[in-house]
């Protein structure tokens, strides 16, 4: 097969199958993690399973146990390092799935895990920590 630097033109595109039967062009990008994106009443979500979790949110909120649901949530912090006699901060921040707001005002970071990364694992614990919340993984 030939190496192609870039998109590979139309006319030459094979089609490939994966293991799950999904067809696709050769040049089509395939995710990291395997996930396909997706879409659910004109929001897109990076995968099925995060699209399904917030098809569980969406039941839940009609039914009145949670009162609003944030997409893509961002937490920030600092990492404060030292490197020859001198303290550096460099800026960081957590992105989860959802932010689930209860009737009662208090709230949850939900993620909707398949893998959970080395990097995944350690700002979970930081935001845990600093945010004083837990991180729900569905």
């Amino acid at each position: 097969m030939t190496r192609w630097k870039g998109k590979i033109p139309d006319k030459v595109a094979k089609m490939v199958v994966n293991p799950d039967g999904h067809t696709l062009l050769e040049h089509e990008k395939r995710s990291k993690m395997g996930n396909k994106k997706c879409e659910f009443r004109g929001v897109k979500f990076d995968s099925i399973r995060e699209r399904n979790c917030y098809i569980d949110l969406l039941t839940l909120q009609t039914v009145g146990d949670i009162s609003f649901i944030g997409l893509q949530p961002r937490l920030d912090y600092l990492i404060t390092y030292s490197a020859n006699g001198k303290t550096y901060e460099k800026p960081a921040f957590y992105r989860g799935d959802f932010k689930v707001t209860y009737p009662d005002g208090h709230y949850e970071i939900w993620d909707a895990k398949g893998f959970k990364t080395e990097i995944y694992k350690r700002k979970k614990k930081i935001i845990e920590k600093l945010y004083g919340i837990e991180i729900i993984e569905k």
